[in-house]
């Protein structure tokens, strides 16, 4: 293996590590803070592209949209703030494991939703796969009232 290499993969590995450590902070965070998920969201998403235009100007990217990606670009974001306030929602109302595990869950709805968007034939395993792991979730939750 090539010394560039394998610095290369040590490093990505660090900032992997430094990923996963800042991501497990998010529910304990959102779990002592005495704010809605929304507010949370609003609070989050504001700092996050506060960063990421600094980030961008720093290293002079463009930000312009264009326009046939506008729409989209609109979608996803409103899909992540959704995704956002359902989870800090999530937390505060149930347990922080729970919620993490809930959210870890993105493997098994992922391969139930892609046979349906890509319109592709559903594997059997999948779906007995997907449907064990929300039986888990089902069995880990304290309490069952909606």
């Amino acid at each position: 293996m090539d010394i560039r290499m394998a610095i290369g993969r040590k490093k990505a590995l660090i900032l992997c590590y430094i990923g996963t450590l800042i991501l497990s902070f998010n529910p304990i965070f959102a779990k002592g803070i005495a704010l809605s998920a929304v507010t949370i969201t609003f609070w989050r998403t504001l700092l996050a592209a506060i960063v990421l235009f600094g980030y961008a100007q720093s290293k002079q990217l463009s930000l312009v949209i264009q326009p046939q990606h506008r729409m989209g670009t609109l979608l996803m974001g409103s899909c992540m703030g959704l995704h956002l306030a359902t989870f800090f929602y999530a937390i505060q109302t149930s347990t922080v494991a729970l919620a993490v595990i809930a959210l870890f869950t993105f493997p098994a709805i992922t391969t139930v939703l892609e046979p349906i968007m890509f319109k592709e034939k559903m594997k059997r395993s999948t779906l007995v796969l997907a449907l064990l792991i929300i039986g888990a979730i089902i069995i880990v939750m304290p309490e069952l009232n909606w």
